[in-house]
C-alpha cells in the first residue's frame, strides 16, 4: 500500500491568525529523586500569536511569537531581581516555518 503525505498550504494571498492564552499555576516542585515539595508558588500567564500565510499556491510561511510573564511567591526566592514578587515577562521560543 502506497501512502503519500504533503503539506497543505493556504491559497496565495490568504492566511489565518490565531491568538492563544494560557494561565498556569504551579504549587509543587519536584526534586531530582522525584519527591514533591511545596517550595513556593509560580503563576505564569502567556499569549501566543500565530500567523500562517500563503506566499504562493505552493509555498507558505508561518510565524509564532509567544510572550510569557510570571512571578514566584514563596519562602525560597532566588537571589535575583526576577524573584522580587513582581511579574516579569519576555518573548519566548520565537518560531518561523516554511512549507
Amino acid at each position: 500500500m502506497d501512502c503519500f503525505g504533503q503539506a497543505w498550504v493556504p491559497p496565495k494571498g490568504e492566511g489565518e491568525i490565531a491568538l492563544s492564552y494560557q494561565n498556569l499555576f504551579n504549587r509543587y516542585h519536584f526534586n531530582g529523586d522525584g519527591s514533591r515539595h511545596d517550595y513556593g508558588h509560580i503563576r505564569v500567564f502567556g499569549a501566543i500569536e500565530e500567523l500562517d500565510y500563503g506566499v504562493t499556491d505552493k509555498f507558505a510561511v508561518n510565524v509564532s511569537l509567544p510572550y510569557g510573564f510570571g512571578k514566584y511567591h514563596g519562602p525560597y526566592p532566588h537571589q535575583l531581581p526576577i524573584d522580587n514578587g513582581d511579574y516579569h515577562g519576555a518573548l519566548q521560543d520565537f518560531h518561523v516555518g516554511f512549507r
